[in-house]
């Protein structure tokens, strides 16, 4: 789990798992993310041994964030993980 307090309010969070020979899409579920108040817990389930990729991005609520008409996603975080069981 990653925990993150926000010091202004956003929008959106979208965690993003990767692993080498393993296709993003089949990832895509191992990742949930809870918002409560000002803290952010990304929750990973790791369902086998090895090394992952987990990309955070977040999303802006401010009007300034706009670019024409579509708020983007701002890489936010990334973190290498080792997972043994």
């Amino acid at each position: 789990m990653v925990c993150f307090r926000m010091v202004k309010p956003l929008a959106e969070f979208v965690a993003s798992l990767h692993k080498n020979r393993v296709d993003d899409r089949n990832l895509q579920g191992h990742c949930q993310t809870l918002i409560n108040g000002d803290t952010v817990k990304i929750l990973v389930d790791f369902y086998e041994e090895g090394q992952y990729g987990l990309d955070i991005y977040t999303r802006e609520s401010s009007p300034a964030a706009l670019n024409g008409g579509k708020q983007l996603l701002t890489h936010c975080c990334k973190y290498l993980v080792n997972v043994r069981m």
